[in-house]
């Protein structure tokens, strides 16, 4: 197959307005539909829900290429340096889904979610902290 097509991922439609109330600023740059969020690394809740939010901080796992929520632990063990943030929310229940990627802007700290210090140095210079 051609085009980087892989049978079997849930693509998203939303518009990046109406889940973006993390974001500062208008002034962005987003990776639109470029990245694999890796179903297998979020738990399931009680009704088989796989929810990541918007504006989570992600991380590339250099063994599969697929993204994840970001961890300290990820960074140490997989290579896995806070590369964005999640531009919608997603559910991941049916296998893994291509989304959006905030890689630069500007967020509200208060609307993010797995936001530490590393994280902050691994996106310095792309994001400004609000």
């Amino acid at each position: 197959m051609s085009g980087g097509f892989t049978p079997g991922l849930k693509t998203t439609s939303q518009g990046v307005t109406g889940e973006a109330a993390f974001l500062a600023s208008e002034h962005k740059m987003a990776k639109r539909g470029g990245i694999t969020v890796d179903a297998s690394t979020v738990g399931a809740d009680a009704n088989g829900d796989k929810v990541l939010h918007a504006g989570t901080v992600m991380a590339k796992v250099d063994s599969t290429g697929k993204y994840r929520a970001y961890s300290n632990a990820l960074a140490a063990d997989a290579g896995g340096a806070a590369s964005g943030f999640l531009l919608e929310s997603i559910n991941l229940r049916d296998g893994d889904v291509i989304c959006g990627l905030l890689i630069h802007g500007s967020v509200l700290v208060s609307r993010v979610s797995g936001l530490d210090s590393d994280a902050r140095t691994d996106l310095a210079g792309r994001i400004v902290f609000q």
